[in-house]
């Protein structure tokens, strides 16, 4: 059982937060900021978010701390060895899956991030129904079961009723699902990654985009709405027009948006000064980061971040006027 694991550590660990918190100062000699982050993108993301405290918030010096799993990023940050943390609002809910598990906690949401992995549906173009709805009996690739990645595209397939025996799955490496979908083998391939993604994007022969056989369809509405009913840590998100080659049209979706979260306790003029300073600066954040362009205003607050907003963050995004 990892989720009694996961809130005993938070709420155990809460007692070192005040020592932690004379660390954390208003911005004075000595302050410092750590970020944990969980492995691979968030760690890249974190090393440019520490690049722009050091070089735009006088006084605090920021580090980076990449941790071997999402649960270990809680873990820190509850515990009072990081000040923020990366993690995806998913991971929130399956580690602190009741609104009494978040309050004991202590943590706070900061910031809503990047999407960490987005669902992608393509079908074959010369299907009778070319959307979800025409799969219904026939074979669709799938992500590799027990990652991220399956679990996304597994509630998809379940709000659309094309869960159990509805579709013969095929589960296999990227490649061998592109070719199985340019030979015919399958009908439909559905992903679940970062966007942009070489999958989608790149050269023939990995690419789906723009291969002249598959169309990207989006979700139906009445499935994302009782998706994220039942699921509230993933988010509504949309694959702008032109992101793929052949892309006509925006295709409505569903992803895995990652969180900036911190203690509750910790220094409201810190968190202020660090919203601030992502949020004001996209330029100099983009420089740094692919990614910088999923924090934006418009993007700070998802629909549910499960957690409460931090003060700092909150008195920040009521004087910019995002709340």
């Amino acid at each position: 059982m990892r989720t009694p694991r996961i809130i005993l550590a938070i709420v155990t660990g809460l007692g070192l937060a005040a020592t932690a918190l004379s660390l954390e100062g208003a911005g004075g000699d000595g302050t410092t900021l750590t970020l944990a982050t969980g492995p691979g993108i968030s760690t890249m993301v974190g090393l440019a978010m520490q690049s722009m405290v050091n070089d735009f918030v006088p006084g605090v010096r920021a580090s980076t701390e990449a941790a071997d799993s999402e649960e270990q990023v809680l873990q820190r940050v509850g515990s009072g060895r990081a000040t923020l943390g990366l993690a995806t609002i998913p991971e929130i809910a399956r580690a602190l899956p009741t609104a009494e598990a978040r309050d004991r906690s202590g943590l706070a949401f900061v910031m809503g991030g990047h999407a960490a992995i987005v669902a992608h549906v393509f079908v074959r173009d010369d299907l009778p129904t070319p959307a979800l709805a025409g799969l219904q009996g026939r074979r669709v690739a799938l992500p590799e079961p027990g990652t991220p990645a399956e679990a996304l595209v597994r509630a998809v397939l379940e709000a659309h009723g094309l869960a159990g025996r509805a579709i013969k799955p095929v589960y296999a490496r990227v490649e061998e699902k592109v070719k199985a979908f340019e030979t015919g083998f399958v009908d439909a391939v559905i992903l679940a990654v970062p966007i942009p993604s070489p999958v989608v994007s790149s050269p023939a022969p990995t690419a789906l985009a723009g291969s002249g056989k598959a169309r990207l369809v989006s979700l139906e509405a009445r499935a994302v709405a009782s998706l994220l009913e039942k699921l509230p840590g993933y988010s509504r998100h949309t694959i702008p027009s032109g992101t793929y080659r052949g892309q006509a049209a925006s295709v409505a979706t569903v992803a895995s948006k990652n969180a900036i979260v911190a203690r509750t306790n910790a220094d409201p003029g810190l968190v202020y000064r660090f919203a601030k300073t992502i949020l004001e600066n996209p330029g100099e954040f983009a420089k740094r980061c692919p990614l910088a362009v999923a924090y934006t205003p418009h993007n700070v607050l998802p629909e549910s971040p499960l957690l409460p907003l931090h003060s700092g963050a909150e008195r920040y995004y009521r004087d910019r006027g995002i709340l």
